[in-house]
This record gives C-alpha cells, sequence and structure tokens, in this order.
C-alpha cells in the first residue's frame, strides 16, 4: 500500500513540476515574443494567453516569475521524492518532510486560485495543472504519514529533521539543487536574449534594400506570386474596407513618412509582447526605408475600453496612454513611451507617473491639466484609438494591420520581417515554420 501511495505521489510531484516549467517558459516568452501566441489575450477560453496569472503584475514575486519559483519549489521536491523512493531507511523523515512542503503548495495554490477567480478573473489551465499537482501530492503525503503521527514516533521524526542541516547528503543535495535551478533559468534566459538579438539586428543586404527602393518610387508593386511569399500572405486578412482603416496618427509614427509599406501597432503599455514586437519594429525602420510604423493605443484595461465588460485586466495601462500622450505635449512622448514599458508592473500605482513625471522634468500644472481634460487631445485620441480596435474586433495586443490588411494569425518578431518584406515587392528570407504551415493549409488560407 505504501509503495503505491509514493508512486502516487510521485506522479503527482512531476504534474505540479510540469505546469511550474510550463509557466517559466511562459514567463520567459512574454518578454522575448519568441511564441506561437504572441498576444497579450483578453479572450477568457486562452490558457495560454498572456493572463495576469503569468505575464502580468500578479504573475511575480520579488521581480521573478511564479513560473521560476515554482519551477525551483517543484526541483526541491521532486528531489525529495526521489531520496525517499531510493533511501528505504530514512523514507519516514523524508516524507514527512514532502509533506510539509505540500502544505506551502497548497496554501499557495488557494491563494492565487482566489486571486484569479474573484479579482482578476481570468482562467489559466497551467494555474489549474499547478493546483491539482499540489492537492494529489499533498494527499498521497498524507495518507503516508499519518500513520506517523503518534506523538513518540513524531517528536523522534522532529529530531531527526532538526539534524538535516548537519547532514552532508542533505547539504550537498541543495547546493546541487541551487546550482541546476540558476543553470536552467540562466540558459532559458540566454536563449531567449540570444534569439532576440539575431531577430532584432538581422538586416537585409544592400543589394535586395536598393533593390525595393527603387521598385518601390517606381510605384506599386505587385505582390509575388512565389510559393514562400503566398504562404506570408496567408497570414493576412483580404483589404479591410475603408470604413475600417485606422486613422493617422503623425504624433505617433516613426520610419519614414511617405513610406509604401504602412504598419498601424494597437498596443498596450503593460503587454510584454508589445514591448517587444515595438523595439524589433523600431529597429526594422532604420534597416527599411519603406516602411512607416503608426502606433495605436489599445490598453486592455476595463477603465477606458468597454471591450473588457468590467473585467480587470492590465489595470492601469488606461492611465499609462493618456501619460504618454500628455508627456508628449511637452515634447516627451517617446521618453516617456520608453519609461513606461520600464515599470510594466506598477501601472496601477499613482507614484510611478509621480516618478515619471520627475524623471522626464514635465511641468505638473501642465500635465495635471492634460490628465484631467475629459475632452483633451490626449484623452480624445486613446479613446479614437480604442473605438478603431473595436470596430475591428481585436482580443489581444499587439494587433497589427499592415497596407490595410489585417495580420490574423498568431505572429512573432521574425514573423513580421518576413510579410514586410513581401508587401513591399520582395522576396522573403524563408516560409513560415512548419506548425504555422500547417495551421495555415487546415485552415484553407492558402486556397483563398
Amino acid at each position: 500500500m505504501k509503495k503505491a501511495l509514493l508512486a502516487i505521489t510521485g506522479l503527482f510531484v512531476l504534474l505540479g513540476l510540469y505546469a511550474s516549467v510550463k509557466a517559466m517558459l511562459m514567463g520567459l516568452q512574454c518578454h522575448t515574443g519568441q511564441t506561437a501566441s504572441a498576444l497579450c489575450s483578453i479572450a477568457t477560453g486562452d490558457p495560454s494567453s498572456c493572463s495576469p496569472a503569468i505575464c502580468g503584475s500578479w504573475g511575480k514575486i520579488l521581480g521573478v516569475s511564479n513560473g521560476t519559483w515554482g519551477t525551483v519549489f517543484h526541483l526541491f521536491v521532486a528531489v525529495t521524492w526521489i531520496f525517499a523512493l531510493l533511501r528505504s531507511e530514512a523514507r519516514d523523515r523524508l516524507m514527512l518532510t514532502l509533506f510539509g512542503l505540500s502544505l506551502a503548495a497548497v496554501g499557495y495554490a488557494l491563494f492565487m486560485a482566489t486571486l484569479l477567480t474573484f479579482v482578476v478573473k481570468v482562467p489559466c489551465a497551467v494555474c489549474i495543472t499547478f493546483y491539482l499537482g499540489a492537492l494529489g501530492y499533498l494527499a498521497g503525503s498524507f495518507l503516508y504519514t499519518r500513520g506517523l503521527f503518534s506523538r513518540g514516533r513524531f517528536m523522534a521524526l522532529l529530531e531527526q529533521l532538526r539534524e538535516l542541516p548537519r547532514n552532508r547528503e542533505a547539504l550537498v543535495m541543495a547546493v546541487v539543487l541551487c546550482m541546476v535551478s540558476a543553470g536552467l533559468v540562466g540558459a532559458m534566459e540566454m536563449k531567449n536574449r540570444t534569439l532576440m538579438a539575431a531577430v532584432s539586428h538581422a538586416s537585409l543586404d544592400d543589394a535586395q534594400t536598393t533593390a525595393l527602393t527603387r521598385q518601390q518610387r517606381e510605384g506599386d508593386v505587385p505582390l509575388p506570386t512565389d510559393e514562400a511569399s503566398r504562404q506570408w500572405m496567408a497570414f493576412l486578412s483580404p483589404p479591410l474596407r475603408d470604413d475600417l482603416l485606422p486613422s493617422p496618427s503623425p504624433d505617433l509614427t516613426y520610419g519614414n513618412p511617405a513610406g509604401t509599406v504602412t504598419m498601424y501597432v494597437f498596443t498596450d503599455f503593460e503587454c510584454p509582447h508589445c514591448r517587444t514586437t515595438e523595439g524589433v519594429l523600431r529597429e526594422l525602420v532604420k534597416e527599411l526605408p519603406f516602411l512607416k510604423v503608426v502606433r495605436k493605443d489599445y490598453p486592455l484595461d476595463h477603465g477606458c475600453n468597454p471591450i473588457l465588460g468590467g473585467k480587470p485586466f492590465h489595470i492601469g495601462s488606461c492611465v499609462a496612454a493618456l501619460f504618454a500622450r500628455c508627456a508628449g505635449q511637452q515634447d516627451q512622448y517617446w521618453m516617456a513611451h520608453d519609461m513606461i514599458f520600464e515599470f510594466g508592473d506598477a501601472l496601477d500605482r499613482p507614484e510611478t507617473y509621480q516618478t515619471l513625471a520627475k524623471d522626464l522634468n514635465l511641468s505638473t500644472e501642465t500635465l495635471n491639466a492634460c490628465m484631467n481634460d475629459e475632452k483633451g487631445q490626449a484623452r480624445t485620441g486613446v479613446q479614437r484609438d480604442i473605438s478603431e480596435g473595436n470596430a475591428l474586433l481585436i482580443n489581444g495586443t499587439p494587433t497589427v494591420v499592415i497596407n490595410g490588411r489585417l495580420v490574423q494569425l498568431p505572429t512573432g518578431p521574425d514573423d513580421y520581417r518576413q510579410i514586410i518584406k513581401v508587401m513591399a515587392g520582395g522576396r522573403p528570407d524563408h516560409p513560415p515554420s512548419e506548425q504555422m504551415l500547417k495551421l495555415i493549409t487546415d485552415q484553407g488560407r492558402l486556397d483563398r
């Protein structure tokens, strides 16, 4: 019976470890955009969305993602279980240790479940998997250890537990675990930074750039008909109706004002994917002389966006959008834009904007007048962008419109690069990934 309980407990420990690693990877992807679902989504049924549980302000403790903490914790739990499996003479005290750890895990799970259910109101499949794992190994370890709770035996076990810090084997286990955990997190961070550097700094060769620029000066270029270009075009919608096209925003535009490829980017200051995508696009406009990018505010915040229906999400992003535009009236829009992204987890705090105003050397009187003006240019500009986004049925950020076509599939930074090349009349560097090719084929997009 006890062997069966030990095995079942181990299965639930592995389930909790899987959920934690999954959450850690998703948290890292939030800050790099290297994910198949590069969206901060308000689709409540989307378990991989950029929900506050993983990517938002609720997704970190002391600046470290919950997934990373959970991975480190579950590595310790897993090592404890493995030692209990292999060391029969120490099994009782190790299983008692695991029971104590499971109480901590379930306490945290109950807190997060309550938060997500009643405050954030966003479901998270990965989080639910974590909860099930914690409850499972709590039940397994309790059933295994419940016979140990006679006073004499329990006190003897506690005395053994007190000796653990002086146990060389336990200390070695703890050091190895810390090294493995630090190495795992460091390796993932280095991998994602390397990917981002490759995406951000890759450039067109000079001959291709010159050829594309010359063609664009000569007028409209028909879209290429080669297979790779057709596959990238399948990411886009048919041309939008004129009444759905986003409006120009000269003050929020960068790149070539007369560019023949225009990208409208609906974005949110509290969305990590938006920060990544905007950073990549600001590099691209330096390389591609035919590209113009227009930033559109689409805060996923119930404070100003009616599509949320009162559901709290990305709290503070409405104020952030307004603050940036008001800073723009003092010629500090892009500086404010970049600094706001640095405060992504604290946009719901008034002191954040006090700090920003001081660092930007803004006139407090002028800033407050702008922020409080219900009919001012800044506020009406944000509301106009939100209305345009809702007309397009946007349910996540970043959402991009390229030359009047809506990008309809989850898209990473390099995907935008390839689509821009195609829309400029050039050839892409490579076709879409096998995963995306299967998706566009299954959806019949290549046959449209």
